[in-house]
Order: C-alpha cells, then structure tokens, then sequence
C-alpha cells in the first residue's frame, strides 16, 4: 500500500479497489501453482523467476501426453 501510495500514479480509489482485489487473491493463494513477488529493486530477479516458471512449465510429462 505505502508503495501505491508513494508512487502518486493512481487515484485513491484505485489503489483501494487494487489492495481489495489483492486480499481476495491472498485468500485464495493455496489454490495458485506459483507465486511470485515482484520486489522494487529486484525485478531482474522476478523477470528470471517467471522465465523459469515458463521453462518448467514447458517440461511438464504431461505436456507431451498432449503432442
């Protein structure tokens, strides 16, 4: 929230309805397969995670059931 809030780039409103639609996702993260956070400062390292994820992803047994 103090991030939204700090980066002066959304209205009020829009950062609730953001931080609203969070906690409904948060609520539901045990039905997610990955997480990830995007951390200010490091978002080479959240780039390399979902390339990694996407490359797992592509490895899947059963993707090549699929074939």
């Amino acid at each position: 929230e103090q991030r939204l809030r700090n980066r002066g780039t959304e209205a009020g409103d829009v950062i609730e309805k953001r931080l609203n639609e969070a906690l409904i996702e948060l609520q539901c993260v045990s039905q997610y397969t990955y997480g990830i956070v995007n951390e200010e400062g490091r978002q080479q390292q959240t780039v390399d995670t979902i390339r990694a994820i996407i490359a797992a992803e592509r490895c899947r047994i059963s993707r090549w059931e699929k074939k």
